[in-house]
């Protein structure tokens, strides 16, 4: 009988503890069944499945409130209605998130509501508000050393930042997001960020690598989709990635490819989640359509586009105008393509879309050349100032560092996967003889030495390429300007001092061209004219002369009006050899500078006048 109440004591107690337990299960984070189930019918890739599936379990956990699982099954609807493109209940399950009394109870939940938060005021194009509550994303990420985190929000930022027209910025984000995700192994996000660096270097105008990122994403998601139980949202990606390839492969007037992801393009249409979705895809086919003259029917896609946009508001209204305008100047109905135009135009300086401004300045300046010249040259003007200023972000030497890293990360995980595949061998490798085994590591050296020299020097280049093109395109834009003034009834001579500086300046640049060309090529100015073709060679006597170059050559002879572009012409082609020593490109590119600065300068002297 004396135990009796020790027996008491300890069943009370017990009892106490049981109680406790069951009611801290309610208010500690899990993964319970609830949310299994819906976000196994979530990564099935039907959305409206997943609805109904995700709401049941949700009726469930209200019952036993507070629940963690009533939070995360909040975000998970609002992946739902984000992916249906339904904004109203996206936010409102947001909102539902944030004064939930758990809220800040799990890092997990300030973190994906952040991020969703983010993602809702990208695709509704308010950038600057996104970036906001990616960046704090990515600080909780930081705080927690949730590397998967960390990786996620880091491409995030990274998208952001494209959008900002920050893409030095963007590609260092893309850069830590792929070597977090390269060490995790998750194919279906290293293939988001590898489509996302594509989307940087097709901004950038670098058609060739932006291809090559693409192709390296569709590979990467194919593989996933090997995989037991992948996430079968993972083919709206692969959808995406083929209106990226076909619209990419047209610019780099690859024909046969375009034609082959455009096919595959049209026929996913049908599988697209959302009206936005719908859209974009009518918009990229328009856009292929209006390349290839077939308006009528790319109007007609553009209409389908516009319809959707003003019945489901999302955000792409920029997009099916600017495309729209473009089609009215094709067929030449120059008044519609103005008032688009100018429409698109105010949208795009709110968002700061530097390479939109200058493709929008540039119509307006052909659609008003038939009407109104001086009109059509102001909107010339700022079309070169636009395109300059983008090509300076464009052609941003850093750029290129930050490509030459992911790759160099890239290739360093390969090797890794590499020595781990050779660590399930190890017992085969044991056997072999110490000679042997050195000989398969100095033989693996000295290849990974060679594809790094090659790879390092093509890179080399690709820099030396882009340099090049950056200077054409100047000049060509310097160009236009200058045949604008010539045929200007307005146009007057530059003052004479000017004109004596340009000359100076032109003999000075043709002395240093002719000396570069003679010691680089070990052949002569006959040689010079006639492989860059812009020099008139003629015989005199039996003798081969250069009678136009030569007088480029004296201060004396110089014409009073000299050609300055076939000068600038000469360093181009000489700069154009990518053989030339670095002492010798800094030589003529410096040259090359002050012409083009002095040539500016005539050219808004003259404006002035």
């Amino acid at each position: 009988m004396s135990s009796s109440p020790l027996i008491i004591v300890k069943f009370f107690f017990l009892t106490c503890f049981l109680i406790f337990q069951n009611c801290s299960a309610k208010v500690t984070p899990d993964n319970s069944e609830l949310l299994r189930r819906c976000e196994s019918s979530l990564k099935r890739g039907d959305y409206s499945r997943a609805l109904k599936e995700c709401k049941l379990q949700l009726s469930k956990a209200i019952q036993i409130e507070p629940n963690f699982n009533t939070v995360f099954l909040y975000l998970y609807l609002v992946d739902i209605y984000h992916a249906q493109g339904d904004t109203k209940n996206e936010t409102l399950y947001l909102n539902k998130t944030i004064k939930h009394p758990l809220f800040s109870k799990d890092p997990r939940i300030g973190y994906l509501w952040n991020r969703k938060k983010g993602q809702q005021h990208y695709l509704l194009k308010d950038f600057l508000t996104a970036k906001g509550h990616l960046y704090q994303a990515l600080t909780i990420a930081i705080k927690n050393e949730n590397k998967l985190w960390i990786s996620k929000s880091y491409n995030d930022v990274g998208l952001i930042e494209s959008q900002l027209n920050n893409f030095k910025k963007s590609l260092i984000h893309y850069k830590k997001s792929l070597e977090l995700k390269l060490e995790q192994g998750d194919l279906y996000i290293i293939g988001t960020t590898l489509n996302n660096i594509g989307l940087v270097y097709s901004k950038v105008e670098n058609y060739k690598e932006s291809v090559n990122y693409y192709e390296q994403a569709l590979k990467t998601f194919l593989e996933y989709t090997e995989k037991k139980d992948f996430d079968r949202r993972v083919f709206s990606n692969i959808a995406h990635l083929y209106e990226d390839l076909s619209v990419t492969y047209s610019k780099t007037n690859n024909s046969q490819k375009e034609s082959y992801y455009q096919a595959l393009m049209i026929s996913s249409i049908d599988n697209k989640h959302s009206a936005r979705q719908r859209a974009r895809t009518l918009v990229n086919i328009a856009k292929l359509q209006i390349a290839d003259a077939k308006y009528k029917s790319a109007q007609s896609l553009l209409e389908k586009a516009r319809l959707l946009q003003e019945q489901f508001k999302f955000n792409l209204k920029i997009e099916i105008d600017f495309h729209l305008a473009q089609l009215f100047l094709k067929t030449q109905e120059f008044n519609k393509a103005i008032a688009l135009a100018n429409r698109t135009l105010l949208l795009a300086k709110e968002q700061n879309n530097l390479s939109l401004l200058a493709d929008l300045y540039l119509l307006l300046a052909e659609a008003y050349q038939h009407s109104d010249h001086k009109t059509a040259y102001h909107y010339l003007e700022l079309f070169g100032h636009t395109r300059e200023i983008y090509l300076q972000q464009k052609f941003d030497s850093e750029l290129k560092i930050i490509q030459f890293q992911i790759e160099k990360q890239q290739i360093k995980q390969e090797l890794i996967l590499q020595q781990v595949e050779n660590a399930k061998n190890q017992s085969k490798i044991q056997r072999l003889t110490n000679w042997s085994l050195s000989f398969v590591i100095l033989l693996l050296l000295s290849i990974g030495f060679i594809v790094f020299y090659s790879f390092k020097k093509k890179k080399e280049k690709q820099t030396l390429l882009t340099e090049i093109n950056n200077h054409k395109q100047q000049l060509l834009i310097i160009n236009d300007k200058q045949k604008m003034l010539e045929n200007s009834p307005n146009n007057q001579e530059p003052p004479e001092p000017i004109k004596q500086t340009l000359r100076q300046i032109l003999v000075k640049t043709m002395l240093d061209a002719v000396n570069v060309w003679e010691s680089h090529s070990g052949t002569n100015k006959i040689e010079l004219a006639e492989q860059s073709k812009i020099w008139t060679v003629s015989i005199d006597e039996g003798t081969l002369r250069t009678r136009s170059l030569d007088k480029y050559l004296s201060i004396d002879k110089i014409p009073s009006n000299p050609r300055w572009r076939n000068v600038a012409g000469t360093c181009h082609f000489i700069l154009a050899d990518p053989k030339l020593s670095t002492d010798n490109r800094i030589l003529l590119k410096n040259r090359l500078e002050s012409l083009m600065s002095l040539v500016k300068q005539i050219s808004t002297t003259t404006n002035a006048h």
